[in-house]
């Protein structure tokens, strides 16, 4: 034993402490290579007795035992967290595809509806109007003013057949008078009697008066004529329209010869024009009595 460990024994013996003898190296029978040894005392049953010291090898080992299962851990929550974001994506896309099916199915019923609504809209605007049978809001859908045995009322499609008389007749009036219009001007060629002049050879002045009576009166024929044809009876206005006509053409001829001559044919157009008047006054009344009434009725 060296001078060293001589007084370190020496120590611990005064101090009453209890003690591993100390080895040499060469007597160690646990001894393994590279690991190195810290000498340690061991306490007796001395007051002061002291606690074990923990060597370093054994601290290192469990620090890194715990670096990792804690890293562990740390992995496993992070994975954990992963996965719940996966979750909820996958969650959010499947919300998504959920939403446009619904808007999809949305724009369906939509087009489908608006495709239903055009064709009802086309068959509405393609079939004829209905036929009410509700005579308590439809009493005034005859023709107004007319007489029993008259035409049928002038409404829809049906009207131009109620009007066509009425046309005829005019279109034949207004003929007569381009006719009666060529007269004159022959007869200022004849007599050589230039306008603005309306003076001249008797002949051109009965020829000039005639022409010139008739389209005085011409307007006043056409209104009467329309006006009982519609509110009254179309074909008798008609026939008295034809009547007047040819009853102005005999005017017309017979002023032509002499100025006597006009006056059967003049008097006999005057009274188909009160026959028209008469038609048109009780036509017309009549039409404000059913107007009247059926407000009445409503």
């Amino acid at each position: 034993m060296s001078d060293e460990q001589s007084g370190i024994f020496v120590m611990k013996k005064s101090g009453n402490i209890a003690y591993r003898p100390l080895v040499p190296h060469s007597q160690d029978q646990n001894h393994s290579a590279g690991v190195p040894r810290i000498p340690v005392s061991v306490p007796g049953n001395g007051v002061n007795a002291q606690p074990p010291n923990v060597s370093m090898a054994g601290n290192h080992g469990n620090a890194a035992y715990l670096n990792s299962q804690q890293q562990a851990a740390v992995m496993k929550q992070h994975q954990m967290l992963l996965d719940h974001k996966q979750q909820q994506k996958q969650l959010l896309i499947e919300q998504h595809k959920q939403f446009l099916m619904g808007q999809r199915q949305l724009l369906a019923e939509q087009e489908k509806q608006r495709h239903h609504q055009e064709q009802q809209l086309q068959r509405h605007l393609t079939r004829p109007p209905p036929q009410y049978q509700d005579q308590t809001q439809n009493t005034y859908q005859q023709q107004v003013g007319q007489f029993p045995g008259s035409s049928p009322s002038m409404t829809g499609t049906k009207m131009l057949h109620h009007i066509a008389l009425l046309s005829t007749v005019t279109v034949l009036g207004v003929l007569e008078q381009a006719y009666f219009a060529i007269q004159v001007i022959a007869f200022r060629r004849k007599f050589k009697v230039s306008p603005p002049i309306t003076s001249g050879p008797p002949e051109f002045e009965r020829i000039f008066r005639a022409q010139a009576n008739c389209s005085e009166y011409f307007p006043i024929f056409l209104s009467l004529l329309w006006v009982a044809g519609i509110f009254s009876h179309q074909v008798l206005a008609a026939f008295c329209g034809l009547i007047y006509l040819y009853a102005r053409y005999q005017y017309f001829r017979g002023y032509a010869h002499s100025a006597e001559r006009r006056l059967g044919p003049m008097y006999f157009s005057a009274g188909v024009l009160f026959i028209l008047i008469g038609l048109s006054m009780v036509g017309l009344l009549v039409h404000f009595v059913r107007y009247f009434n059926s407000l009445k009725v409503l």
